[in-house]
């Protein structure tokens, strides 16, 4: 066999094996939350939101959590019902900068304002790529993965 050949074989195999590389969990990505995109699932969505939060989660709000879960329930029940969720965005959200956001799946090129999915809170993202447009659903407050509140959605596109 020809040396150079024996050599390059003979170093390949010395090369020392490295283990993927794989982010650590934080705050905004916990240990276990997803970050490949569910089959099925759209390049991207635009969704209207109300967010609900507490004390604590958002400047200005001085509601507790208990009752910012109840007020969660009701304006879910209420946009379910046919409430327009871009009035009821701006008189009752929390985050009063926008009540719209655009999200590019993972792996996919953000176009305009959009937001890449791996911005968002895990929830966010869970519930906005599972719903079909016009429907309604609910991030659930959760310290780790929806930590300002409840968020309900619309899916607007």
């Amino acid at each position: 066999m020809n040396r150079s050949i024996c050599l390059l074989l003979f170093l390949s195999a010395c090369e020392p094996k490295r283990a993927p590389v794989v982010p650590p969990a934080s705050p905004e990505r916990p240990e276990g939350s997803r970050t490949r995109r569910g089959e099925g699932e759209p390049d991207r969505v635009e969704v209207r939101f109300v967010l609900v939060s507490f004390r604590g989660r958002a400047p200005g709000v001085e509601r507790g959590e208990t009752e910012a879960k109840h007020l969660a329930e009701e304006l879910l029940e209420q946009a379910r019902n046919g409430a327009d969720l871009q009035l009821m965005s701006e008189e009752r959200s929390d985050w009063k900068n926008r009540n719209t956001l655009g999200i590019a799946n993972y792996d996919v090129r953000r176009e305009g304002n959009e937001l890449p999915r791996d911005s968002v809170a895990p929830r966010i993202g869970e519930v906005a790529f599972r719903l079909k447009p016009g429907e309604v659903g609910m991030a659930e407050y959760d310290p780790r993965v929806c930590p300002r509140g409840w968020y309900i959605l619309q899916r607007t596109k």
